[in-house]
């Protein structure tokens, strides 16, 4: 469990460090810039059995699938950015190790830089990003991971409202991993202005979602042969985890304002993760669909305590605080006690299995 303390202890350390804000690198946001470093490092030098589906990764890669550029344009083929991304990796490096560096930096990168550049509170990022994101799935799922990443850059395209640039990049998102359709409703979440005004609406919906969502999603699976095929209608046991997508929504409501129209786009985002969290409490590819938007988080509880309503400024303060003790507990319990589904804890380096 050593790397997973460093990889949140060291960054914890150098923000007790005094930063001048003229330096490009060693500035306010230097512990961020470290975190996702070594993650992107520990994500590089993890052994095949750091992430249940590795092995099978490895196996693709050391097989690839013969696949040229015009088969990413046709729709028999599952997924054939990636596939093709395999290939070309597998025929110039021949390293399956350099090929998780690789994925790792397509991953996290954006995201890093998303981060970087819009959240200002490092340690509260860090917290929310073990916490709420989908960490463990960096480790074991390459494609959607990479898939994700291209989300956070959706996001720029949304804000900026470029939606060209935005499709393309949602179709180049969706040649990787095919979940990844669910982020054109980023698009039009982005540009929603749901106020205080919305609650009885938001509520109403909520509680449909969450009182047939059986029925709703079952529907919806069957517009997807692929994973309706794969996956059932069953209670998941997720409530925990709904319950505080739920208590950060009410925090958000209450603590913003609603003059604080920059706040909105990532506030839409967090009431969309706490619907599709109702489904994700009957089907993991709910919840799947949920990695793209969770990551969205991060940024959204430090604008929301940096926005609080004069009133509430200082319970904005001690909540940050509050939140950055909860979170980096919860992603340690969860380490120790937690199913581990994704076979992520303990950290085993590539060097150990060697002879695999």
């Amino acid at each position: 469990m050593l790397p997973y303390y460093l990889l949140i202890g060291v960054p914890m350390l150098l923000s007790l460090a005094s930063y001048s804000d003229d330096r490009r690198v060693v500035n306010k946001k230097f512990p961020l810039l470290v975190f996702f470093l070594l993650f992107i490092l520990l994500l590089s030098l993890r052994s095949v059995s750091c992430g249940i589906d590795l092995m099978n990764y490895r196996n693709k890669f050391n097989h690839p699938r013969s696949i040229g550029f015009f088969s990413l344009f046709d729709f028999s083929i599952t997924e054939p950015g990636f596939l093709l991304f395999t290939a070309v990796c597998k025929n110039t490096t021949n390293s399956f190790q350099f090929y998780l560096f690789l994925c790792a930096l397509l991953s996290l990168v954006p995201i890093m830089v998303l981060y970087l550049k819009e959240s200002s509170h490092n340690l509260l990022t860090i917290a929310l990003f073990v916490g709420i994101a989908p960490f463990s799935m960096f480790f074991s799922g390459l494609r959607q991971s990479i898939a994700m990443g291209i989300g956070a850059v959706c996001y720029y395209c949304c804000r900026e409202k470029k939606p060209f640039s935005f499709l393309l990049l949602v179709f180049l998102a969706y040649l990787f991993h095919q979940s990844s359709i669910i982020l054109l409703l980023m698009y039009p979440l982005i540009h929603l202005k749901i106020t205080k005004k919305w609650i009885p609406l938001v509520v109403a919906v909520v509680a449909v979602c969450f009182l047939f969502r059986n029925q709703i999603f079952g529907y919806a699976l069957q517009f997807s042969d692929k994973y309706e095929s794969r996956y059932v209608i069953s209670e998941t046991g997720s409530y925990t985890f709904f319950i505080l997508l739920l208590l950060l929504t009410v925090y958000s409501f209450a603590m913003l304002k609603d003059s604080e129209f920059e706040a909105f786009d990532l506030r839409n985002i967090l009431v969309f993760t706490l619907i599709l969290q109702s489904f994700a409490l009957s089907n993991t590819v709910a919840m799947r669909l949920n990695y793209y938007y969770l990551i969205f988080i991060p940024l959204l509880i430090p604008r929301v305590i940096d926005c609080a309503r004069t009133e509430l400024r200082q319970v904005a303060r001690v909540s940050s605080a509050v939140f950055v003790c909860f979170f980096v507990f919860w992603f340690f319990k969860e380490a120790y006690t937690g199913a581990d589904i994704l076979h992520v804890f303990p950290y085993v380096p590539f060097w150990k299995n060697l002879w695999w």
